[in-house]
């Protein structure tokens, strides 16, 4: 729900039979009076079944408050509406379905665009005027800022006068304050210094004053927060503590080369006194334009981040591989993951693996893999398609069975990422890599630890269940750690413990 005025709310939710989509969230939109029963309230718009769900939001531009709707149609696509200039019905935009809405500033919305738009290339922002979208008149469309090919946009935040941006500069963070022409309408750009080599992260902005706070950290370097000025050097309002002393690690940037012959950046971190091969986990996402970026060893769950401390600590080696499917390089590294392509994302993780080999930094089978979520399809491909090259998978909250991942929990609406098993030629390229459906008796595949909730909205839990038993049938090694409570996240609770067949009772 969002605020429409300080006695409306416009609310999307579960109204009864009909009213929720196939993914489930709310397909129906209504305006709530103040001092009225939820029952009584007017529906301003609806979307389909097929859709991925109806959302509500507003933005704020100084005092003007500009409440919007979108109907997504699938996880990447969405229509926009904003209210018409006397605010008595919402009216259809000009933004394209494949854009997202990031901020607004000086009556100007900015958008990101995933798909070349009007001559702009994809991987830009773009600012429209409001007054006119909402006058249903001619909307000039002005880019203000085009990465570069070695950058991707990530985050962005409004001050009263400057449009802050954080971008990734091959996988480093990078800070750029925008500043708009009102006479023009153009747009200029600064780069703004804050930390070398550091993983960036936009915490919030201080509008009247220009100031943005932003977050700098390596994998060596605990989380600094800094306060932000045009012109003026960051300031550091505070650090966390270092938990772990760093002075005998490194940290290098690598790039190995996969089967198509695309760079594939990867972070490898170990003891600055290692020789030789030792062991090796990798941890890797590569998908949903989710970029994995270096960050402090000890506080990123979804990136192993207190294993791979621990795991260096002891000698050995950790890697972050920035594969395709995330959003490292903007749109076009997920989209050359995307569906059909999805191979690309499990030949990046081999040629990473590979080329720890190649370098003498770890060798075959004492390689680890570890990925979450869409990770679990990652790894879970990765190990029935090259056993011989991984020693141990861990896999959490994972999805591993193509065939009916959409007719559990939240997945119909990842279509668009993986594809629909129900349509012949889309199940001919996820057949070949679903990680259930792949596994073979006779081979002998790596150990495998999976972690998950009961709990999860999202995965269902009966992806890890149905591929540990398949994996422990054919008498293969599995761990296997179910939480009661948690979710997607998987939150420290009392576990219920399951083993496979052949699975160790260590626990």
């Amino acid at each position: 729900m969002t605020w429409e005025d300080a006695d409306t709310l416009l609310v999307a939710t579960d109204y009864g039979e009909g009213s929720m989509t196939a993914s489930g969230y709310p397909r129906i939109v209504k305006r709530w009076k103040r001092g009225t029963p939820l029952a009584a309230a007017e529906t301003v718009a609806e979307g389909d079944i097929e859709d991925v769900g109806m959302n509500v939001f507003a933005l704020t531009d100084g005092d003007k408050r500009w409440p919007m709707i979108s109907r997504g149609k699938t996880f990447y696509t969405a229509d926009y509406k904003l209210p018409n200039s006397d605010g008595s019905r919402y009216i259809s935009t000009i933004i394209p379905d494949s854009a997202s809405i990031r901020d607004v500033i000086d009556g100007q919305l900015v958008i990101f665009l995933n798909k070349d738009w009007s001559g702009i290339p994809a991987g830009s922002l773009v600012s429209l005027s409001l007054a006119d979208m909402s006058a249903d008149r001619q909307v000039p469309i002005v880019t203000a800022m085009t990465p570069t090919k070695a950058q991707a946009i990530e985050n962005v935040a409004a001050t009263d006068n400057i449009l802050w941006v954080k971008a990734l500069d091959d996988v480093e963070g990078k800070l750029f304050a925008l500043r708009r022409d009102p006479t023009t309408g153009n747009w200029s750009q600064k780069q703004v210094p804050l930390a070398d080599n550091a993983t960036v992260t936009i915490a919030g902005t201080i509008a009247k004053r220009d100031t943005v706070l932003a977050t700098a950290e390596t994998m060596l370097m605990p989380p600094t927060l800094y306060a932000v000025q045009e012109g003026k050097a960051p300031q550091a309002v505070q650090s966390l503590p270092a938990t772990f002393d760093a002075k005998d690690m490194s940290v290098e940037k690598r790039f190995a080369t996969s089967k198509d012959g695309t760079k594939i950046p990867y972070f490898l971190v170990r003891k600055k006194s290692a020789t030789g091969s030792v062991p090796a986990l990798v941890h890797a996402y590569g998908g949903f334009r989710a970029a994995q970026t270096p960050g402090y060893l000890t506080g990123q769950p979804y990136r192993a981040g207190p294993l791979g401390l621990f795991w260096v600590e002891d000698g050995n080696a950790y890697v972050l591989a920035n594969i395709r499917g995330g959003g490292e390089y903007g749109p076009a590294w997920h989209q050359a993951a995307l569906r059909e392509k999805r191979q690309n994302s499990f030949d990046d993780l081999h040629a990473v693996a590979e080329d720890l080999v190649a370098t003498g930094v770890s060798a075959k089978g004492k390689i680890a893999i570890s990925g979450r979520s869409n990770g679990g399809v990652l790894v879970g491909a990765a190990m029935t398609q090259r056993p011989d090259l991984y020693g141990a998978v861990i896999s959490g909250s994972p999805i591993k069975d193509m065939w009916r991942y959409d007719k559990m929990l939240a997945g119909a609406s990842w279509v668009a990422e993986y594809g629909d098993p129900d349509v012949p030629e889309d199940w001919a390229f996820l057949s070949k890599y679903s990680p259930y459906q792949n596994v073979r008796k006779g081979v002998t595949y790596p150990p495998i630890f999976l972690y998950l909730s009961t709990k999860d909205d999202r995965v269902h839990p009966g992806h890890a269940r149905k591929y540990a038993a398949r994996l422990g049938e054919f008498g293969n090694r599995v761990y296997y750690h179910e939480y009661l409570e948690g979710g997607h996240s998987v939150a420290p609770t009392m576990p219920r413990m399951r083993c496979a067949p052949q699975c160790s009772t260590a626990f």
